[in-house]
């Protein structure tokens, strides 16, 4: 099932904490292949943002949810 746009990173990190934990399990077929994936995905997501420093670079988009909530 895919995640809801408000709700997105929410869910995923609590599922990505979740895998994190299971990373050691032995696993068969899909699972195995797709923990490699997501291996591969992290890393990835990783090096894109490699020395970026996060509060600065989400800051407007810090802003701009404050404001919306009132």
């Amino acid at each position: 099932m895919s995640n809801m746009a408000h709700c997105r990173f929410e869910n995923t990190l609590r599922d990505l904490r979740d895998c994190e934990n299971h990373l050691d399990d032995d696993l068969g077929g899909r699972e195995f292949e797709s923990r490699k994936k997501m291996i591969e995905l992290c890393r990835s997501v990783a090096e894109a943002f490699a020395g970026v420093d996060l509060d600065e670079a989400f800051e407007d988009a810090d802003l701009e949810y404050d404001e919306a909530q009132g």
